[in-house]
């Protein structure tokens, strides 16, 4: 059992996979933990497997310097309309293209107009800071 991907929000989220495939999970409280069926969630217990997971799964993270991010757009101005830098959110990645990724994991919108390529969404730059993404358009 590994886990192949976690965000640390409200509440704890993490993503396993083993031989019966990708299972979603999230902490509900301290030692609780709920697991997703579809569009729901339903209540799976305490579960120390789980935990004892998600703690290495943290460790292992810190050790290989993975940081967290925000993620920005730059401003746009196009066909009469415009608009100013937007905050998409924060995320973890060993670098900034791989938390645009991983924030694209759990951010279908997201997930749907990113370029990882070229570090865009809808076309807009991205960047890992305010100040970056509000130079062109504010």
């Amino acid at each position: 059992m590994k886990i192949i991907g976690a965000q640390e929000v409200k509440s704890h989220y993490i993503e396993i996979e083993d031989e019966e495939g990708t299972r979603e999970y999230r902490r509900s409280s301290a030692d609780n933990w709920e697991r997703c069926y579809g569009m729901s969630w339903e209540y799976e217990g305490e579960s120390e497997k789980l935990e004892k997971l998600f703690q290495e799964y943290l460790k292992e993270r810190k050790s290989k310097k993975i940081k967290t991010f925000e993620i920005w757009s730059e401003g746009w101005c196009a066909t009469g309309d415009l608009s100013k830098a937007t905050k998409h959110g924060e995320c973890y990645g060993s670098d900034f293209g791989d938390a645009c990724e991983n924030f694209g994991m759990s951010n279908d919108s997201f997930k749907k107009h990113l370029d990882l390529k070229n570090l865009t969404y809808w076309g807009c730059k991205l960047f890992d800071n305010e100040t970056d993404a509000r130079k062109l358009f504010g």
